[in-house]
């Protein structure tokens, strides 16, 4: 409602500025037909602006508001639409006083160039050919006085004119200017535009690639100075526990069959229980051994690597 009731505000000064124009309008003179001019045209262009204002905010009214802010703002807009025909009517009333005045001022001039004529046509029959020729050459002087005096008038008229002309082409040569200059400097904005995206672009792939590269560069210190020797040492823990199960699991196969032929053969050499005791301990105390002796090289093996490979 606050905006719909500054814009009826706005026209109300609009319709009030084209009525203090149409008083001006009124109170110019016939013989100053430049400024009249340009008068009519600034009120013309206001009542086109005004009256398209109003059909705008008209349908605005008729689309946004509802209820007594409606019926308000309608009687508001019917108001200065009345207001608005009452200047336009004014207006064209002071149109065609000011028409009237010009012709009428125009058949003034005709009457002060002509009017005498028939008098003074008269007036010669009754004088003599020496008095006739005074007269006639004393209006020819007149007459010749007065086309003169218009013609200074005229003259200074045209004058006004092309000075004011050429206010007007120095006017629209600096307007020129003005404008070459802001179309240049539009341009150069879009060039610069332009090439502030591509380098945008260009400085977005550059970052990703560089936080690419930085993370591979991370990955690979994290390998090499954390997970690197960890990995290669469970990895060599568990090759040697497989390659233990392998020794023992071979050290298994031959002492079972070993036990059992020296079983088969005490027996059948009626040999004690005791040898054959004696015999199993000592080939388990051989592969223990064998075992511990395995360890203890790959475990040298692997020191001599992580000595050899600092970086590890």
């Amino acid at each position: 409602m606050t905006l719909t009731q500054d814009r009826l505000t706005s026209i109300e000064h609009e319709v009030q500025s084209i009525t203090t124009n149409t008083v001006r309008l009124r109170n110019i003179g016939s013989d100053n037909s430049i400024v009249y001019e340009e008068l009519v045209d600034l009120i013309q262009s206001q009542f086109r602006k005004t009256e398209a204002n109003l059909q705008t905010l008209q349908f605005d009214i008729e689309d946004l508001l509802n209820g007594p802010e409606k019926t308000k703002a309608e009687q508001t807009l019917k108001k200065v639409s009345d207001s608005l025909k009452l200047a336009r009517r004014y207006f064209r009333q002071n149109q065609m006083e000011h028409k009237k005045q010009v012709e009428k001022s125009q058949l003034q001039q005709r009457e002060l160039l002509f009017g005498n004529r028939i008098e003074q046509a008269k007036e010669d029959t009754s004088l003599n050919p020496e008095q006739r020729a005074l007269a006639k050459s004393e209006d020819i002087t007149a007459t010749l006085k007065r086309v003169h005096q218009l013609a200074q008038t005229e003259a200074m008229k045209a004058t006004l004119n092309i000075e004011e002309l050429e206010q007007s082409t120095r006017n629209l040569t600096q307007l020129d200017l003005k404008y070459s200059i802001f179309q240049s400097a539009l341009g150069t904005s879009h060039k610069l535009i332009k090439h502030l995206e591509q380098a945008d672009k260009w400085d977005r792939t550059c970052m990703l690639a560089s936080l690419g590269f930085l993370g591979l560069v991370l990955l690979w210190i994290v390998w090499r100075r954390i997970l690197k020797a960890p990995v290669y040492f469970f990895f060599s823990v568990l090759r040697f526990f497989i390659f233990s199960g392998k020794k023992v699991a071979e050290v298994v196969e031959k002492v079972v069959p070993s036990d059992a032929s020296a079983i088969t053969h005490g027996l059948s050499a009626t040999v004690t229980g005791d040898e054959v005791l004696s015999s199993v301990v000592t080939d388990i105390i051989e592969t223990v051994s064998d075992i511990a002796e395995t360890t203890t090289s790959l475990l040298k093996e692997a020191a001599t690597r992580i000595a050899d490979n600092p970086d590890l």
